[in-house]
């Protein structure tokens, strides 16, 4: 609050009167400062209040333009030191989390997902005991012995008729035997074969 005197000076002035705490506002510093000046003498009291425009003549008497320079840095150090504001902006790693969070089904879907690959797995459980199906590896495993098997079948027929062939001149017999005999090796492998067609599940 502002307080004037009422009684003028000698020259007719009329004194504004403040408390130290508004006084203090006013210069942009804190009560304790200007309590300080008031116990050093710098500044007096009329009637327990500070005389606005005496106090302001004493200042600028008493002000270091160094020092005043210097708060004016420190004001703007911690300015900018005071802490921003987190940006609306989602940052990389926020996004990453809510792209991870949107990939995770409800509880309600993963049980349903839960409870049908339960099911597939009991029905290819059963399957596998019938006989009706089998492992991958092992159909692998018998596809490879079939074909190698049919190569060294090819590969025999013909060390095997090797002393008629020499012994024929007529290129239709020659061609002849070698179907009849080629023919007849596919023949015993498909055999082979129909016996180890079932794989028993293990």
């Amino acid at each position: 609050m502002v307080y004037i005197l009422s009684t003028y000076e000698r020259f007719g002035e009329v004194k504004e009167l403040v408390s130290q705490a508004e006084f203090a506002r006013r210069i942009g510093r804190t009560r304790q400062y200007v309590s300080k000046l008031v116990k050093q003498g710098k500044l007096t009291l009329c009637e327990k209040k500070i005389d606005v425009k005496a106090a302001n003549g004493v200042l600028k008497e008493i002000e270091d333009p160094r020092r005043k320079e210097q708060r004016k840095k420190n004001s703007k150090a911690k300015t900018s030191a005071t802490p921003k504001p987190a940006s609306s902006a989602a940052t990389p790693k926020a996004k990453d989390e809510k792209k991870k969070a949107a990939r995770i089904p409800k509880f309600s879907v993963s049980l349903a997902k839960k409870e049908f690959w339960k099911a597939e797995r009991e029905e290819m459980l059963t399957l596998e005991l019938g006989g009706s199906l089998v492992r991958a590896e092992d159909v692998e495993r018998q596809g490879f012995k079939s074909s190698r098997d049919a190569r060294d079948a090819i590969f025999e027929v013909f060390p095997r008729i090797a002393k008629q062939l020499a012994a024929m001149t007529d290129p239709y017999e020659i061609v002849q035997l070698g179907n009849r005999e080629l023919r007849q090796s596919m023949v015993e492998l498909a055999k082979g074969d129909s016996q180890l067609t079932t794989i028993h599940p293990v």
